[in-house]
């Protein structure tokens, strides 16, 4: 593609005196360019000889010396379409008037893209924002990679030039690129992803963390061996010491059946250490079979609990025992109107 460029310049003014004043240009319209300027080269002058009107309208316009019949022409074309300011004569009268008025022809070549390309990641997906240095010697070039990837760089000079591609993430890319004037430099650049470097050093020493895996529900509610000592109504006895959660109602005669949310007794399920258990009372639910210092703690679900534990209506309490012996032997032993007890 060329780039056409002209330029206007009067032949002929008038001559000046104290109120004269010559005719200039104030609307001008660019000539339509002939395709014959492009496919020969043709350029040079068009000298025209305009006659105005006495507001400074463009009346006529004849050729007095031609570059050719196409660019004469379009020319004139141009010309009819200027306005100028009216003439005035010596005593500052507006006049018709008849001028010269030359136009410029002439061929340029258009700046050419030296340089493009495309960079992309090593699965050939394009990368956008991606920085590019060109150096040669004291001077720089840089571009950036649009969001296909792609990048184009003009008017740079032919010889070597340093490449440097740099993106957060990817190694730095560097290599050396040729530029021959008049040809362009296609580059297909890819980046390779930031190698982390792993560390050879390791600690002296390292924590173990093991614990019990707590399988949790919904709702979920826990009591532990030393709360149950102080639970008051419970007499100390763990089952009975649920009795003081909300949702629950006392049985009568202080027995330790459970009326969870409503339900009968039979509708609640007891377990220790995840396994049933049918009946957790001796007879008459006055005192509970296990012991209390084998007791952790006691979780209590009042319902909307896993299917692991069946079909049951009501509630479900979930005993479970010290996972480990003592540090130190001891024994219990407890008398009371209801049970005797040695541990």
């Amino acid at each position: 593609m060329q780039l056409l460029l002209f330029s206007y310049l009067f032949a002929q003014e008038p001559a000046e005196s104290s109120l004269e004043r010559a005719p200039t240009v104030l609307e001008r319209v660019e000539p339509m360019y002939p395709s014959v300027i492009e496919e020969e080269g043709i350029q040079g002058d068009v000298l025209l000889e305009i006659e105005l009107d006495d507001q400074g309208r463009v009346l006529a316009a004849n050729v007095l010396e031609s570059l050719h019949p196409d660019i004469d022409q379009a020319a004139i074309d141009a010309v009819l379409q200027f306005r100028f300011t009216p003439y005035l004569d010596a005593n500052g009268i507006v006049q018709p008037a008849k001028l010269q008025y030359r136009i410029s022809f002439s061929v340029k070549k258009s700046i050419q893209e030296s340089v493009q390309g495309t960079v992309r990641s090593g699965d050939g997906i394009p990368l956008a924002e991606v920085i590019l240095l060109f150096s040669q010697g004291e001077e720089f070039r840089t571009v950036e990679s649009g969001p296909q990837g792609k990048f184009s760089l003009s008017d740079i000079p032919s010889g070597e030039w340093n490449l440097l591609v740099q993106k957060d993430g990817f190694d730095t890319l560097q290599k050396n690129v040729s530029v021959t004037e008049d040809q362009i430099t296609i580059l297909d650049l890819v980046l390779a992803p930031l190698q982390v470097e792993e560390s050879n050093t390791s600690a002296d020493f390292e924590i173990i963390i093991e614990e019990r895996a707590v399988n949790s529900e919904l709702t979920e509610r826990f009591i532990s061996s030393e709360e149950i000592f102080f639970l008051p109504g419970s007499n100390g006895d763990v089952v009975k010491a649920v009795q003081n959660l909300p949702g629950i109602a006392r049985a009568p005669l202080g027995v330790g059946q459970l009326i969870i949310r409503g339900t009968a007794p039979e509708d609640s399920t007891y377990y220790i250490d995840g396994g049933n258990i049918p009946d957790v009372f001796h007879f008459g639910g006055l005192t509970t079979v296990v012991s209390n210092e084998i007791i952790e703690e006691v979780a209590f679900l009042p319902g909307n609990y896993s299917v692991r534990y069946g079909r049951q209506l009501g509630g479900l309490v979930d005993i479970r025992t010290r996972p480990s012996l003592p540090e130190e032997t001891k024994g219990v032993i407890s008398v009371d109107i209801y049970q005797s007890a040695f541990y």
